[in-house]
């Protein structure tokens, strides 16, 4: 998670980091001035000892910084995500284009987003909303591993994968609009049977 932007409001967010990318540049050139001359002058072994002397210093300024993240705003813009996320389907869905979801990393749970709570997530908005974007009966495909030699392609109802057990990450969701019979055909090739729970 991004520090900054837990420390300074959203309004100042650009301005802080452009002078915290400053402030990196500035002292990344001058670390290597300084450091180039006190192992010319004080030795290799001095400058380990000063440079960890430094790291601990840092380290225990960084120990007394008190960050108040707020939990409930957290979860206010994960929701105003997942609303715009909708809209961007919905959209999608008007001019016959397939939506492309990257499941990222839960905020709360230390771990991977998986298809089972983004897809519950998708639809528990859409139950509020009620814009017939997505429904449980609605086919969607989703890719585990993409790129890795295990990596599989499941094509079935959003509700049977809300009764799968994801384990091994990282995750993409695809929501198609209207499939044309050559891409139905390679899905119904490539597809892996789901394991339900």
């Amino acid at each position: 998670m991004n520090v900054i932007s837990q420390i300074v409001d959203d309004k100042l967010l650009i301005k802080a980091n452009e002078i915290h990318s400053i402030i990196w540049s500035v002292t990344f050139v001058l670390g290597v001035a300084f450091g180039g001359i006190i192992v010319d002058k004080l030795g290799v072994w001095a400058s380990f000892v000063i440079d960890a002397g430094l790291f601990f210093i840092a380290m225990l300024v960084l120990t007394k910084i008190q960050f108040n993240i707020n939990q409930t705003e957290i979860k206010t813009k994960l929701y105003k995500t997942i609303k715009d996320g909708i809209s961007y389907i919905k959209q999608n869905k008007l001019i016959k284009a397939h939506t492309l979801v990257l499941l990222d990393l839960d905020p709360f749970e230390n771990g991977f987003l998986t298809p089972r709570e983004a897809l519950g997530r998708l639809l528990e908005i859409e139950g509020k909303r009620k814009e017939k974007v997505i429904d449980v009966n609605e086919k969607v495909i989703v890719c585990q591993r993409l790129g890795w030699k295990d990596e599989k392609i499941f094509y079935e109802k959003v509700k049977d994968f809300l009764e799968t057990k994801w384990n091994k990450p990282p995750w993409c969701v695809i929501i198609p609009s209207d499939l044309n019979p050559i891409e139905k055909e390679f899905l119904e090739n490539v597809r892996t049977p789901i394991r339900k729970i």
